[in-house]
């Protein structure tokens, strides 16, 4: 709001400037001033409007980008998951090979005593 109540304070300054320099002048010259004061004051809202839009359009894309930001961090969140789980079931699975032959050198060891008795 700052910059609007500057813009706002110096068009004031400026028009009030333009009423003080076409008091003693001639028809001609003040409407001449005039004419170029409310140039000037469409030339200044078509400024302001277009850094308005810019605003506008960049409030919009940071939103963008932070809901982009979200999204990656739950993907990477989701992959490191899925990681976990991969290495855990990696682990269970080289578990289960150790367990099964374990189970086979016990079965391999019972009968070669079943033999020797």
């Amino acid at each position: 709001m700052e910059y609007e109540e500057q813009s706002h304070s110096l068009m004031s300054t400026l028009e009030l400037c333009a009423k003080k320099a076409t008091e003693k002048c001639s028809e001609e010259a003040a409407e001449q001033v005039w004419s170029e004061m409310r140039q000037l004051q469409s030339e200044w809202d078509a400024v302001k409007s277009g850094v308005a839009e810019a605003k506008a359009r960049l409030e919009s894309r940071r939103m963008e980008l932070a809901d982009y930001d979200d999204a990656v961090k739950r993907e990477l969140t989701w992959m490191q998951d899925v990681e976990r789980h991969l290495a855990d079931a990696g682990k269970l699975c080289a578990s289960l090979a150790e367990k099964k032959s374990r189970l086979q050198q016990t079965k391999v060891d019972k009968s070669s005593w079943c033999i020797v008795l």
